[in-house]
């Protein structure tokens, strides 16, 4: 099972809610009108916001307060960190469809099951809306003030936009998952090949490796800065709803009332903090398995490479960029692939545990010759917020080795 079968009912409830997934579209007219649908739905969810917070049955604090203007600007927030995800994945929508294929490729070589992605993902968005609808939607038929359909109708549309924020969080959180399994499968098969000492799936292995890297490449492009608006998102989110319930509803409002305005409250920001520190915990999960796949082989003998030339430019290439400046990108929020330091380190130690006297002319031999000075003049960037960069210490821990 493919990781765009696992998500499949995820990712229906994500179209109709006009987010853009990694998906194919039959033809150039269904994207654009995909897109402009999706343009729709956050002009109407904008709308909602105003509604909602105008409407005195669903917000009955006073407008005047500066309450008022902390939750309003939170969901405001909100609001453009989704529209921003949505136009910069329109904008990007090559990178969503390469990132598709690669997916579907490396799963298909390395026969990566995603059963597992499917069960948790279908038990998390089936909590994520039963836990929203039945906790805000009696807002409406409990409150003080008379019933109103269209305050009814607001509070729908309210609670589906903060469901869609959470599920979108989901998956990602699926996406990141499908390529640590993908990574962990590599660094298995690369250990137990070095063990048997075979040599002929280290090159396939490195292949896959080098499309795992690009699809974190293409990751970084369509959702970097949808990772870095929800990490400010959160500690917003965070700051602004403490202050209002420790300034403005305990001081003023009866216990009991606190006490449900803060359930609620809890409630609706506790699976979105949830789950994006779960999608920060994969980031660094596989910086760390990033590290691991190069350093996966020093336990074995160590066989100098008999083809002194090569050996000569990766020392010379590491020792280069050990006192090189690094070079930052845009907004590269997950950037693995752009570390000088892993992809260098990574050539050189899974390729210098064969003896290369007994396979001087074999064709892996210049497979993988061919793969290094391929990868060797390669442009590397580095990480602008240094949330996944890998230390420069892993360079000298392999020279020393």
């Amino acid at each position: 099972m493919h990781f765009a079968e696992s998500q499949h009912h995820l990712v229906r409830i994500l179209t109709i809610l006009g987010y853009p997934v990694l998906r194919e579209f039959k033809s150039d007219h269904s994207k654009r009108c995909f897109f402009a649908y999706a343009i729709f739905t956050k002009i109407i969810s904008l709308g909602t916001i105003f509604f909602h917070f105008c409407d005195p049955i669903l917000f009955p604090h006073n407008k005047a307060t500066l309450i008022f203007f902390i939750w309003f600007a939170e969901s405001v927030v909100n609001q453009i960190c989704m529209t921003v995800l949505t136009l910069n994945n329109i904008i990007k929508d090559n990178s969503l469809r390469k990132v598709s294929t690669l997916l579907e490729d490396l799963q298909s070589t390395f026969a990566i099951d995603c059963s597992q992605l499917r069960r948790t993902s279908d038990v998390v968005t089936f909590f994520v809306i039963i836990l929203y609808f039945f906790v805000f939607i009696p807002v409406v038929f409990l409150s003080k003030n008379a019933f109103s359909v269209p305050s009814l109708i607001i509070k729908i549309l309210y609670t589906i936009d903060g469901i869609s924020f959470t599920l979108y969080e989901v998956y990602l959180l699926m996406l990141l998952w499908s390529l640590e399994k993908l990574l962990i499968a590599i660094n298995f098969r690369m250990i137990f090949a070095f063990t048997l000492g075979k040599s002929q799936p280290v090159v396939p292995l490195l292949t896959g490796h080098s499309k795992v890297l690009q699809c974190v490449e293409l990751i970084n492009r369509s959702f970097g800065l949808f990772l870095l608006l929800m990490t400010l998102e959160m500690l917003f989110l965070l700051t602004g709803n403490l202050y209002c319930h420790v300034f403005g509803i305990w001081p003023v409002v009866e216990t009991e009332r606190a006490y449900l305005t803060t359930i609620k409250t809890l409630i609706w920001i506790g699976p979105q903090l949830a789950l994006w520190l779960a999608v920060i915990i994969k980031c660094n999960r596989f910086y760390y398995l990033a590290n691991e796949t190069a350093l996966c082989t020093r336990h074995f003998d160590d066989y100098s490479m008999q083809n002194t030339k090569v050996t000569r430019q990766i020392n010379k290439f590491l020792l280069k960029n050990l006192h090189q400046k690094k070079k930052f990108s845009a907004y590269g929020f997950f950037d693995i692939d752009n570390s000088v330091i892993y992809t260098a380190n990574e050539i050189a130690l899974c390729t210098r545990h064969f003896d290369d006297c007994s396979m001087q002319n074999t064709k892996v031999t210049r497979q993988i010759n061919k793969f290094l000075l391929k990868n060797l003049h390669q442009k590397k960037k580095f990480s602008a917020y240094g949330f996944f960069d890998i230390n420069n210490s892993v360079i000298y821990t392999v020279l020393k080795d």
